[in-house]
């Protein structure tokens, strides 16, 4: 991600003395509870749980993600992971790195880049048990939004940049 001098400046500021502290605080904890929020995203993510899933997003909260195309609300939020994702991967393991979460002046939307590194089991019929494993890493470009004061996604735009696959040797059926 290239940035601008504005950006960088916003993202690595030591100090807000234009502000007052307890702006200064409540900017803190928006970035933490982004950053939680976040979290709940990939822990809801793993173990397929869809209306968790769909939870932290806006309702016309939007997933987009290469060959798995655009989710737009809660209910194709909820189908994308209960059907497309369920029929796919026997199970996944997402860890985040690198949050770079950049607040509006407003604390009402942000925008972050996160890098993800998953390990991913997917079905596969001509493979040993049945199952393929990979090592995925990926980019979440992701806009957030304050709705009657707590956040949710609005946008997230997963891009794959590596795929690896893995020995399957350690798979138990």
């Amino acid at each position: 991600m290239a940035l601008d001098s504005r950006q960088l400046e916003a993202l690595t500021r030591a100090s807000r003395d234009d502000l007052d502290i307890a702006e200064r605080i409540a900017r803190l904890e928006d970035l933490e509870a982004i950053r939680n929020l976040k979290s709940l995203y990939v822990g809801y993510c793993d173990p397929y749980d869809p209306e968790g899933f769909a939870s932290v997003f806006a309702p016309d909260g939007v997933w987009q993600g290469g060959d798995y195309g655009e989710y737009r609300g809660y209910e194709a939020l909820r189908d994308f992971i209960a059907n497309d994702v369920r029929d796919d991967y026997v199970w996944t393991f997402h860890y985040l790195l690198r949050p770079l979460i950049e607040l509006s002046d407003d604390r009402q939307t942000a925008t972050g880049e996160f890098y993800a590194h998953i390990y991913e089991v997917l079905h596969d019929d001509t493979a040993p048990h049945g199952q393929r494993s990979v090592v995925a890493f990926a980019r979440y470009f992701d806009e957030f939004v304050k709705i009657d004061g707590q956040w949710r996604i609005a946008h997230v735009r997963a891009e794959t940049s590596r795929l690896h696959r893995m020995n399957n040797d350690w798979i138990i059926p």
